[in-house]
């Protein structure tokens, strides 16, 4: 399961097109989000659903359905965050483990506070 110690940063180096690709899909930010900010580094899936579902809420105004979001996290933004080792999430057991990247984070808190100064 795990890729080594959960408190270390993941040092793997992502291109500059690879952090933008991640981080140019808001659902995505909101799961990196979730995971940035979480007590642990590994947490069941429900979570970062229900975290999605109250964004979605936020931002449209109505809540989309829990299997839509679960589909979307198991099939489109996990297996993409998996694949650049920010990732492990395993379907069977529902959980999932962040792996920190500096690299990620720092671009996060970039877009954090442009989004909060617009």
């Amino acid at each position: 399961m795990s890729r080594g110690n959960e408190d270390a940063p993941n040092k793997h180096q992502l291109s500059v097109d690879l952090v933008l690709e991640i981080l140019s899909q808001y659902q995505r930010r909101e799961i990196l989000r979730f995971c940035r900010d979480a007590p642990t580094n590994t947490f069941p899936m429900h979570q970062v659903i229900t975290h999605l579902r109250d964004i979605e809420a936020e931002l449209n105004d109505e809540e989309p359905g829990t299997d839509h979001l679960q589909s979307v996290l198991m099939h489109v933004h996990g297996p993409k965050l998996d694949t650049v080792g920010l990732v492990e999430y395993d379907i069977g057991e529902q959980y999932i483990e962040y792996f920190p990247n500096d690299q990620i984070e720092t671009a996060l808190e970039h877009i954090d506070r442009m989004e909060d100064d617009w």
